[in-house]
């Protein structure tokens, strides 16, 4: 699979299994995949903790406001997502969130240890069930089946290349957050880091539903990181 570059994909079998209803369907196709995808990476969405404990599904992605039960069960190497279900209290991207919510995922990831987070889409520029093309400069919702935001974080430019979003800009600086979090971390150790990440903007813990809606904090915050990881270096 490395030959094929297959070591850096991730597969998947189906997308939110859930109830006892689903378990043996779920199995059953999972075998008929076994061999063709061994030794790849296999994750799958899934929010429901009950279908986890039953260990057909190794490496779940969990809805962000689903993640509470995982969290508790301290499931390892825990990815997160959201998409257009994700539109209370939690982060996401759409276009009437502020960009604050936006933002925030970064914290969310490093405070939370996450393993990795996967977003749906990022250029999908098609009507619901792909039944025809749109124009993402004028249909932002794939013809109303969706909010504003979330089937597209990039616009098409000339010669294929994307064009950036505001959204996509935000989004890119919560993974750079990530980054500089990690490094200053290696350098003064992750309890410290966490004494600048782990607040919710009102002097509780920093949650999936609970978190600042001040654009500022995410400035002041990667700003002190930055000094202390400057500072450290020189």
């Amino acid at each position: 699979h490395e030959r094929w570059g297959l070591d850096r994909v991730l597969f998947h079998i189906s997308d939110e299994p859930n109830g006892r209803e689903d378990l043996a369907s779920y199995l059953r196709a999972k075998a008929s995949a076994r061999d063709l995808l061994a030794p790849c990476t296999i994750v799958d969405a899934l929010s429901d903790a009950e279908f986890y404990d039953t260990g057909a599904v190794l490496c779940p992605v969990v809805a962000t406001d689903a993640v509470e039960p995982f969290l508790a069960r301290g499931v390892r190497e825990l990815w997160v997502y959201y998409c257009v279900n994700q539109n209370r209290r939690v982060s996401n991207r759409f276009f009437a969130l502020p960009s604050s919510r936006n933002r925030v995922i970064g914290h969310q990831l490093f405070a939370y240890e996450c393993a990795g987070f996967l977003n749906w889409g990022f250029n999908f520029y098609n009507s619901e069930l792909s039944r025809r093309p749109i124009d993402p400069f004028v249909d932002t919702t794939a013809s109303g089946a969706l909010l504003g935001g979330d089937a597209f974080m990039v616009y098409p430019g000339a010669d294929g290349k994307p064009l950036e979003s505001i959204r996509s800009k935000v989004f890119t600086q919560a993974m750079f957050d990530v980054r500089a979090f990690h490094q200053l971390s290696e350098l003064v150790g992750r309890a410290s880091v966490m004494e600048l990440v782990d607040t919710d903007g009102h002097g509780g813990r920093l949650r999936f539903d609970a978190y600042s809606t001040d654009p500022l904090h995410y400035l002041r915050v990667r700003g002190a990181v930055n000094q202390q990881i400057a500072a450290t270096l020189l």
